[in-house]
């Protein structure tokens, strides 16, 4: 790229990034070599991955794979707000398993419980241990019953606060996390049809003016009509007015039925202004008359 681009590489601050990332990493390999071992620079190795931001351009290409990374972007910020309510809700139920739970867990493990698991036998000793068992037992749904069998088996009234942490975060707030995501992404999905209609308003409005350009264009003895002869005449040798008849829907063969319409009083020629506006309203109330 910068035998092609010469200078102009430079340009750009994202390319001066990588040109340095890649002579550090050079200049680290050199350095390797005369004087041993140099502290690591996999971190700025890494930093290249960055340069995949530019395959994003690629998505709007399919408007599938657009209107995903829309959704997965809207609901990053859904996923992130849930993961602190879930972290706060974990945290709550582990200070109970700490001054509940622990001290029993710990009798178990004086019995002879645990002695090939080093893991269970703090697995509710601090709140940070407490909230790893529950993040493993209820998120991760693995070894459920290793830890928390033996000690409803021992107290069975401990099974209260095993079914009321599985209830409020396994069927409770996950659900809740879920739906929200959801929700958010659908309402992506929305704004996505919202820009699009507004894209394609923008585009109508554009061949409405272009229109009305070629039909000025077409009236040749400036009388501000148009005869259905000059239409057809336009259509077929004009591009540059055929194109906009076009992204308002309207075909060569539509064009005989559509001045029909317009030319009420039947007098052969149909003012161009009008004709520019009214095909204008057809389409955009979504009224195809052909």
């Amino acid at each position: 790229r910068i035998f092609a681009l010469r200078s102009d590489y430079f340009g750009f601050n994202m390319n001066s990034a990588f040109f340095l990332v890649v002579v550090g990493d050079i200049a680290a390999m050199l350095l390797a070599d005369v004087v041993g071992d140099i502290p690591s620079f996999s971190l700025l190795r890494m930093c290249r991955l960055f340069r995949l931001i530019r395959s994003f351009k690629a998505f709007a290409l399919a408007k599938e794979l657009q209107l995903i990374m829309l959704s997965f972007a809207s609901a990053m910020k859904a996923i992130l707000w849930a993961s602190v309510m879930l972290a706060i809700v974990l945290t709550l139920w582990s200070i109970v398993a700490v001054e509940i739970l622990h001290p029993i867990n710990m009798q178990l493990v004086e019995q002879g419980f645990h002695a090939d698991c080093s893991r269970c036998q703090r697995a509710f000793a601090s709140v940070m241990d407490s909230n790893l068992t529950l993040l493993q037992h209820l998120i991760a749904g693995d070894s459920w019953g290793q830890v928390s069998n033996p000690i409803i088996e021992a107290r069975p009234y401990t099974i209260v606060i095993f079914v009321a942490v599985l209830a409020t975060v396994n069927l409770g707030l996950m659900n809740l996390i879920l739906a929200t995501i959801v929700e958010v992404a659908d309402n992506a999905r929305l704004s996505d049809v919202e820009r699009t209609i507004n894209e394609k308003k923008e585009e109508f409005e554009k061949a409405k003016k272009k229109l009305f350009e070629m039909c000025e264009s077409l009236d040749e003895d400036c009388s501000g009509t148009l005869t259905q002869e000059e239409l057809l005449k336009g259509y077929q040798t004009n591009p540059d007015f055929a194109k906009p008849m076009q992204t308002l829907d309207v075909q060569e063969s539509d064009l005989e039925v559509v001045f029909n319409v317009l030319d009420g009083d039947r007098s052969g020629s149909i003012d161009y202004v009008e004709f520019v506006e009214q095909l204008h309203k057809m389409k955009a109330q979504d009224n195809h008359t052909m």
